[in-house]
């Protein structure tokens, strides 16, 4: 996940659009340092949900929850890659408290701004009952942020709906930003490290109730510079997107177990960069498989495809303007994104943005994965852009072009049919991943290469026993007092700092789990590039050096 900035939002409620059956309201955003919490902004209609997103400083797209009785409200990241919903608790000894705490809490690193999203006093819901179930969150390999603590039941409150006793995990030690996770509930916490059977999450448990017809929704982020979103439960919003809405089937996706995830087949990736090329250019051609994923505020793509993509804007990771676009191709149609959507601006650990000769500094919104063979993950920089509906029990995606500033809705709720008005694309049944992409070298001549798609990186191995280490830390009898993160990409530097206290316990892992998708709420991406990568690796030396006094057995 992204940033949380410290900007606080006064949210001013006000009628937009009624009609029979539901009711739709709307956001407006206004700095505010005594903000109060956002409400809830709903649109009902007898057979599907509305809910507004915030789009928190052009990085997270937050929803407001309530839990327990009374009611305690909560801004949440909502996470289509994960499928747990939960909450952190209030003596969370993570929540940031000093400055020097908050400034490391806006880069995500060891502390959580709990002010800004609220924290649960258990103690205080009549509703609320206890299980001894082990929750734990880590969502990405080379991810330091992970949650703790304990299963609950509890009334659970969105966009005006309650749903009585509630799944839902109850982070004693976090140092991320809560989740409302809306992922498969084949990909739930204790069903993938315990191969239990899944619990009916969220969406499900809306389908369960009734309250929707079937456990599908539609994801809507609108604009970078828009404040609202909306996540439109059991119904698809025709006024939302424009074109047609294509079906692809749910693939499986590399590093993650079979059916927990949803991921569909890119075929090909078009540039469209400036005005020294006449033409688009296919940077690539070959089916791999990509997550769509709201947890992401980026996207990742194979090494050598971003390279060609910064080659071709001779991007030096530095310009803010840019024009022209690149094209996601999806086997019979393609959704569009203009490089103004893809750049986001370079912050300091302080949270500012980085001002050199009076104009901001940004980075491109894509990365190179770890692994040449994946996971890829299309992110918020990709969804912006796209009109998306999952729907969870066909195990099928729909896509079309997004509409931007949209105010009227065309609801129409979805049913055991499918999506209504939504057509199967042309390549609907290529499954399988390419085991290499034709990628298209950008130069003074176009020149065609071949990138195998498996997975070649040096450097692998020991990474994957290192971070393996870490989780059996966090899952087990273990403690992990210290912890030091270095970053060669910006030679930042941070100091040991206590991150588990030593008495804090947790499950044994026995089942098998893939490198769960749904980027945290921080600074540098789970899916580092190989230069942040090579930091990790440097780390992994001293941290040998160092076990026995980290990682206690």
């Amino acid at each position: 996940m992204v940033t949380i900035s410290p900007l606080l939002i006064t949210a001013l409620l006000h009628l937009v659009d009624a009609g029979p059956g539901y009711l739709q309201l709307d956001t407006i955003r206004k700095p505010d340092s005594n903000a109060p919490s956002m409400y809830d902004q709903l649109a009902k209609r007898a057979d599907t949900q509305e809910w507004t997103l915030t789009n928190q400083d052009n990085y997270a797209y937050l929803v407001n929850i309530t839990v327990g009785d009374p009611p305690q409200e909560f801004q949440a990241r909502l996470d289509t890659g994960s499928s747990d919903l939960w909450v952190i608790d209030k003596d969370n000894p993570l929540c940031a408290k000093t400055e020097e705490e908050l400034a490391m809490a806006v880069q995500s690193i060891y502390y959580v701004p709990c002010d800004e999203s609220g924290t649960f006093d258990p103690n205080a819901s009549t509703t609320l009952n206890r299980t001894d179930e082990d929750f734990f969150a880590k969502y990405t390999r080379g991810d330091i942020r992970a949650a703790k603590g304990k299963f609950a039941y509890d009334d659970v409150s969105v966009a005006g709906t309650t749903i009585k006793q509630m799944k839902l995990g109850i982070a004693e030690v976090a140092n991320r930003t809560m989740v409302v996770g809306i992922g498969l509930p084949s990909n739930e916490f204790r069903a993938t490290y315990y191969d239990e059977e899944p619990y009916l999450n969220l969406p499900a448990r809306l389908a369960k109730e009734g309250i929707i017809n079937t456990n599908a929704y539609s994801l809507w982020l609108n604009h970078l510079n828009e404040d609202r979103g909306s996540i439109l439960f059991g119904g698809v919003d025709h006024a939302k997107y424009e074109g047609t809405l294509h079906t692809l089937p749910m693939v499986d996706a590399p590093y993650h177990d079979p059916n927990t995830t949803m991921a569909v087949m890119m075929s090909g990736l078009t540039i469209s960069p400036k005005e020294n090329y006449s033409d688009p250019i296919q940077l690539f051609s070959g089916n791999i498989a990509v997550i769509l994923d709201s947890g992401f505020s980026k996207s990742y793509l194979p090494y050598d495809v971003v390279q060609e993509i910064a080659d071709a804007l001779d991007y030096d990771y530095e310009q803010c303007n840019f024009d022209g676009y690149l094209e996601f191709e999806f086997n019979g149609f393609s959704i569009r994104a203009p490089f103004s959507d893809l750049l986001t601006p370079r912050r300091s650990i302080y949270g500012g943005v980085f001002i050199y000769d009076g104009a901001p500094r940004c980075s491109l919104g894509i990365s190179e994965t770890i692994h040449d063979d994946g996971p890829y993950i299309l992110g918020d920089t990709f969804l912006r852009n796209a009109y998306v509906v999952y729907d969870l029990d066909r195990r099928e995606i729909s896509m079309a072009q997004a509409k931007f500033g949209v105010s009227e809705s065309d609801i129409e709720a979805i049913d055991s049919n499918g999506v209504p008005s939504a057509t199967r694309a042309q390549g609907y049944g290529q499954t399988v991943p390419a085991t290499s992409l034709s990628i298209k070298t950008v130069g003074e001549n176009v020149e065609f290469t071949t990138m195998s798609l498996e997975s070649s990186f040096e450097y692998t191995e020991h990474t994957e026993q290192f971070e393996d280490d870490l989780e059996t830390a966090f899952l087990t009898n273990s403690s992990l007092d210290f912890f030091t993160f270095t970053s060669l990409m910006d030679t930042r530097t941070y100091s040991f700092v206590p991150l588990w206290p030593s008495n804090f316990t947790g499950p044994s892992r026995t089942g098998t789990s893939g490198a769960t998708s749904g980027e945290n709420s921080g600074a540098g991406p789970s899916c580092q590039n190989k230069g942040a990568l090579r930091a990790t690796i440097a780390l992994v030396s001293v941290l040998s050096a160092l076990t026995t006094g980290l990682l206690v057995y």
